[in-house]
């Protein structure tokens, strides 16, 4: 598939034309919070539906996902993480990602444990992994970007995130929203 075929934005998926070639991960509430959020309620219901009326293939696991990808037993796959895909085609892979609006980011947890053995030592790797230097090692060697503006590498040569419209949703709506909202995405595509 060439990227010109593919929409700049996730409405066109909801097109007839894609019925038989889309899938989902199924696990990936982040991606169906993310597409509400930009839509905003009534229209992304609405997408959902026209989703759910192509019957996308539903798949548990991104890792799997992008191994069936580049396997090229899916054809293209709504909610796939970018790292997954690039790890993939460093390895030579015949897999790609498209930035297609909106582009979902998901802030990435580190924590400490309660009783941690040498929790002085953990708060200190805590701190270089959020220094330049800790997060291009992430880049380098997770195919992750980086959230900091000072850390211009990006992953196997994507462009940056300067460059990509991302759609941030907080976490008060995950809080508020989420179990509602997963339900009605679940429903709709038929889980």
């Amino acid at each position: 598939m060439k990227r010109e075929e593919l929409p700049a934005t996730v409405d066109g998926f909801a097109d007839p034309k894609w019925k038989g070639r889309l899938s989902i991960e199924a696990t990936d509430n982040d991606w169906m919070y993310g597409v509400s959020s930009f839509m905003g309620e009534e229209r992304g219901r609405e997408f959902f539906q026209k989703l759910a009326a192509l019957k996308p293939e539903m798949r548990k696991g991104h890792i799997l996902v992008a191994q069936l990808l580049a396997a090229g037993e899916l054809s293209v796959c709504l909610t796939i993480y970018s790292g997954n895909a690039d790890s993939i085609k460093a390895k030579g892979g015949p897999i790609d990602w498209v930035a297609v609006e909106p582009l979902v980011g998901r802030p990435q947890a580190i924590a400490l444990a309660a009783n941690a053995p040498h929790p002085n030592a953990a708060r200190l790797l805590m701190r270089w992994l959020m220094s330049p230097e800790g997060q291009e090692l992430l880049v380098d060697n997770v195919n992750q970007y980086s959230a900091r503006r000072d850390v211009t590498k990006t992953p196997l040569g994507q462009p940056p995130l300067s460059q990509l419209k991302i759609n941030a949703f907080s976490n008060e709506r995950i809080v508020n929203e989420g179990h509602a909202l997963a339900v009605e995405f679940d429903k709709a595509v038929g889980m």
